[in-house]
């Protein structure tokens, strides 16, 4: 039993068209595995994800968007644990004091850390 090629088979011809002698004998090809080049991001996009998001409370996007996922999570969650401490310490005033400093801590913080993040991803993007 011999292989039909469809093509051939719906033209009506018959069989399958064999390879001229020195390409049916030719070794197998070996190519040069893939690159995957990613493409590069942008600093001031993973700033303003953070700066923007941040004044609202959602810290870690921009590291996120990075490429750093496990560092923006950390970020996120983080910020919301000591939140709700510094929320609790109001009642015995240290809070009015902590809630804003931690917030501006984290939007400075998350804003170097997705910059950083950013420039390492596209180090790694061209190679260096």
């Amino acid at each position: 039993m011999s292989y039909q090629d469809p093509y051939h088979q719906r033209q009506g011809l018959p069989g399958t068209p064999q390879l001229p002698a020195p390409y049916a004998a030719a070794p197998p090809v070996h190519w040069p595995p893939a690159v995957v080049v990613a493409a590069p991001k942008s600093t001031g996009a993973a700033i303003a994800l953070e700066l923007i998001l941040g004044i609202f409370g959602i810290f870690g996007v921009g590291s996120i968007y990075a490429g750093r996922v496990v560092t923006g999570i950390v970020l996120m969650v983080s910020f919301w644990v000591l939140f709700w401490i510094n929320f609790a310490l109001i009642f015995l005033a240290v809070g009015l004091v902590t809630m804003p400093l931690t917030w501006l801590a984290y939007l400075a913080g998350g804003a170097v850390l997705a910059a950083r993040a950013v420039d390492q991803h596209n180090l790694r993007a061209i190679g260096a």
